[in-house]
């Protein structure tokens, strides 16, 4: 039925499958692209687990950008960026 939780559901996996099969997405630019309800929550599970992905990778980068700071972990290169 449309409107449903199930609807939502489905819709929210087609966008999840399309999406990492064509671009290889990360989960911040995955996220966005997940259904929301009016008040900007995510529709479905699927959409809160891209969200918390989202999260965890933006907060993986800065601990990396910090160690690199610091001197934890080697300068990234042109090549390896």
């Amino acid at each position: 039925m449309v409107g449903s939780d199930v609807d939502g559901l489905c819709g929210d996996v087609g966008v999840l499958i399309s999406r990492l099969l064509q671009y290889g997405d990360d989960p911040a630019s995955l996220a966005a692209g997940i259904g929301r309800r009016g008040n900007g929550e995510p529709a479905s599970i699927i959409g809160a687990i891209a969200d918390m992905l989202a999260d965890l990778t933006g907060a993986l980068r800065e601990a990396e950008t910090e160690a690199r700071r610091a001197g934890f972990l080697p300068a990234k290169s042109d090549a390896t960026e």
